[in-house]
C-alpha cells in the first residue's frame, strides 16, 4: 500500500476506534489484529504508533471543527452568534 493511502488508513482507523470508544490497545489483541489484517491487507499499527501521530491530528481536527462551528455566522448585514450543541460538532 503506498505511503499515502497508509497514512490515511491509519488516521481513519484511529478515529473510527476513538469514535466508537474503543481503546487503542484493543488492536493489540490478536483475533481482532487478524481480522482487520486479514481483510484489509494492511499491517495493523500499534497503539502506540497511533498515539504519537494521529490521536493529536484527530484532536486537533476536533478542536478546528469545534471553533469553526462556533465562529461567528454571518446573515444578510448583521452577524449573530447562532446556539451550538456541542454533540452535533463532535459528530465525526
Amino acid at each position: 500500500m503506498r505511503e499515502e493511502k497508509l497514512e490515511c488508513y491509519n488516521y481513519e482507523l484511529c478515529k473510527a476506534l476513538m469514535a466508537a470508544d474503543i481503546p487503542l490497545e484493543k488492536l493489540n489483541n490478536p483475533v481482532f489484529k487478524q481480522f482487520l489484517t486479514t481483510y484489509t491487507k494492511v499491517t495493523q499499527p500499534t497503539p502506540n504508533a497511533l498515539r504519537k501521530v494521529f490521536v493529536i491530528k484527530i484532536q486537533n481536527d476536533i478542536k478546528l471543527k469545534i471553533k469553526n462551528k462556533l465562529h461567528q455566522k454571518v446573515f444578510g448585514s448583521r452577524l449573530i452568534k447562532l446556539p451550538i450543541i456541542l454533540k452535533d460538532i463532535l459528530l465525526i
